[in-house]
């Protein structure tokens, strides 16, 4: 037998393998308590930390939803803002026209459509003015989508609600202006609706989502997490047989000791 090796007995054998045994749950329960979660890595339960993560990732993806769907209802917020703007502009331009409409002074008449005339391009600068981080939904152009919501901009350009410019002499003041003021009116409204359509929707989606991700993020929590007190229990357990064993292995010891100073 070469000089080096070392005979176990069988006892010695197995105390060591107990205090092994022991050290690793030791250190999982120390592990435990400290992250808060039974599970952190696919080592210690490969099925319950992919669903695990899989629920994460979900609620992250339903996090993201209702921020874009934030977003979203601040965008069309400055946009019914801007309606309400133009509406002011309208009935201001619809009470110009009645009272040039009412004047037979040439003089009054080209007054009020000067008057008109800077109100009516005031719209735009309004639809311009009405855009959050650079999107505006008050020029007909481009929608924004969010999650499952589209909101399709409305056209309230000064051409989208067909307003025609007043003639230098105010000549063209009558009904055919008062008709054209009329309609902007009914069409600026259906773009309010529109418009408050599209936040409802948002609203409801960002709730939706908002719920879903913490049943979501609940879940995944519960799938990984520890229970404390049970791992507290357990690792004063692992640590009671890492004494124990300590002991047996020392009797062992003890006893082998014994066998060989008899020979």
């Amino acid at each position: 037998m070469p000089i080096d090796s070392v005979t176990l007995s069988a006892s010695a054998r197995t105390g060591l393998a107990s205090i092994q045994r022991s050290n690793e749950q030791s250190a999982d329960r120390s592990r435990a308590l400290s992250s808060g979660r039974r599970i952190n890595s696919p080592q210690d339960d490969a099925a319950a930390y992919l669903a695990a993560k899989a629920l994460t990732d979900k609620a992250s993806d339903l996090a993201s939803v209702k921020e874009q769907s934030a977003g979203a209802v601040s965008a069309v917020s400055a946009a019914l803002d801007g309606t309400q703007a133009v509406g002011r502009l309208i009935t201001q331009l619809q009470g110009i026209a009645q009272s040039a409409q009412s004047t037979d002074s040439a003089a009054e008449r080209a007054s009020y459509a000067e008057q008109y005339n800077v109100l009516r391009d005031q719209i735009g600068a309004v639809i311009g003015d009405a855009s959050y981080q650079g999107t505006s939904l008050l020029g007909g152009g481009t929608s924004i989508s969010a999650g499952d919501v589209t909101v399709s901009a409305q056209n309230v350009t000064v051409g989208g609600l067909g307003l025609s410019a007043a003639a230098a002499d105010g000549s063209n003041f009558g009904d055919a202006l008062l008709a054209e003021l009329s309609s902007a009116t009914s069409t600026l409204r259906q773009a309010q609706s529109n418009l408050g359509s599209s936040v409802a929707a948002l609203n409801i989606q960002a709730g939706n989502a908002d719920n879903l991700r913490n049943v979501a993020a609940e879940a995944g929590l519960k799938l990984t997490e520890a229970d404390l007190r049970e791992e507290a229990a357990g690792l004063a357990a692992s640590r009671t047989r890492q004494q124990l064993s300590q002991v047996g292995l020392g009797i062992s010891r003890d006893q082998q000791n014994s066998i060989l100073s008899l020979f």
